[in-house]
C-alpha cells in the first residue's frame, strides 16, 4: 500500500472521539502502523505522569481500530519536529484533526498544521469531515487538482483504490488564459489531452475532468463548495521562492479555506510498488 505508516502529532487536550474520527479516516488509506508523537514546547523529552497517561489513552483510542500503534514524546518547535521525526521514522504521510482558528488566531499564535503543510517534505492529510458518510446514500466526488507534475504518480493510484469508497472523481486543472486565442487554443488542446490521460488511470471509477480558468487557489476552494467534495487531494508546489513563503502557497489555501478533508501531496514523495 502508498500509505502503510503514518505518524499522528497529538495534542492531549484531543478529545477520544476527534482520535476516534481520524482513525477511521487512516484506515481508508491502508494504513497498519500509527506512531504517535507528542511534540512538548518545554525542554526535554519527559513528561508528567498525568500527560503519560493521557497520551496512552489516547494510543489506545487509535490501537482499537486494529491499527499497530507506537508513541514518542519529543520536546521543541512542533512545526519543526514534525516533518523532522515523519523523516526519521519513515512515515508515508501525517495525519491530524483539523482544529479551526480565526483568522486572528492564525495572524497571532500561528497555526501548526499550517506551517507543517509548508514545511514538510512528506504528505499531510487533515481531517475535517468524514472521507466516507455512512448515513448518506449519496457519496460526494473525490476531487483532485492537478498541474501534471510529479504528484500524479501517487495521486492516480490513491484515487483508484476502492477502500476511498464508491463515487465519483473529479479530475481539475485551473490556470491562466494564454495572452493570444492561438496559444489559448494550443493550450486548452494541452490541458483536455494531460486531463484524459490521467482520467484512463482510473479504471475503477467514474471519472469527471474539469478546465477553470483562474487562480488555482480560488478555483480549487470554489469548485470543492460548488461539487460538495468529500476530499480534496492537492499537489504541493515544490516552489519555495521567497515571495512564494509570503504569499502562501495553493496548498495552505485549500486546507484553510475548505470544510472538507484535504490531502497533501508533496513531490518528493516515495512511490511503493
Amino acid at each position: 500500500m502508498i500509505f502503510e505508516n503514518v505518524l499522528i502529532p497529538l495534542q492531549l487536550n484531543e478529545s477520544s472521539a476527534r482520535v476516534a474520527a481520524l482513525t477511521d479516516a487512516i484506515e481508508l488509506f491502508g494504513t497498519t502502523h500509527a506512531h504517535i508523537v507528542y511534540v512538548s514546547a518545554d525542554t526535554g523529552a519527559e513528561i508528567s505522569a498525568t500527560r503519560q497517561d493521557r497520551l496512552s489513552e489516547l494510543s489506545q483510542a487509535v490501537a482499537k481500530s486494529g491499527v499497530r500503534v507506537t508513541t514518542e514524546v519529543s520536546s521543541g518547535s512542533p512545526a519543526v519536529a514534525i516533518p523532522r521525526i515523519a523523516r526519521e521514522r519513515g512515515a508515508d504521510y501525517i495525519a491530524f484533526s483539523w482544529k479551526a482558528k480565526s483568522w486572528v488566531q492564525r495572524t497571532l499564535v500561528g497555526s501548526v498544521t499550517q506551517d507543517v503543510v509548508r514545511l514538510s517534505d512528506v504528505p499531510v492529510f487533515v481531517h475535517k469531515r468524514p472521507i466516507i458518510h455512512s448515513t448518506e446514500s449519496h457519496q460526494g466526488p473525490i476531487l483532485y487538482a492537478t498541474d501534471f507534475h510529479e504528484t500524479d504518480t501517487l495521486a492516480i493510484p490513491l484515487l483508484n483504490d476502492a477502500a476511498l469508497g464508491p463515487g465519483e472523481v473529479v479530475l481539475l486543472h485551473s490556470g491562466e488564459r494564454a495572452p493570444d486565442p492561438v496559444a489559448e487554443g494550443h493550450r486548452s488542446q494541452k490541458v483536455e489531452a494531460e486531463l484524459a490521460r490521467l482520467a484512463s488511470g482510473c479504471p475503477n471509477r467514474s471519472v469527471t475532468t474539469r478546465s477553470v480558468l483562474g487562480s488555482p487557489r480560488r478555483v480549487i476552494t470554489a469548485q470543492a463548495r460548488r461539487l460538495g467534495a468529500r476530499l480534496v487531494v492537492v499537489g504541493k508546489s515544490d516552489n519555495t521562492s521567497r515571495i512564494g513563503s509570503m504569499l502562501g502557497s495553493t496548498a495552505e489555501a485549500v486546507v484553510n479555506q475548505t470544510s472538507m478533508s484535504v490531502l497533501i501531496l508533496s513531490p518528493d514523495t516515495r512511490v511503493a510498488t
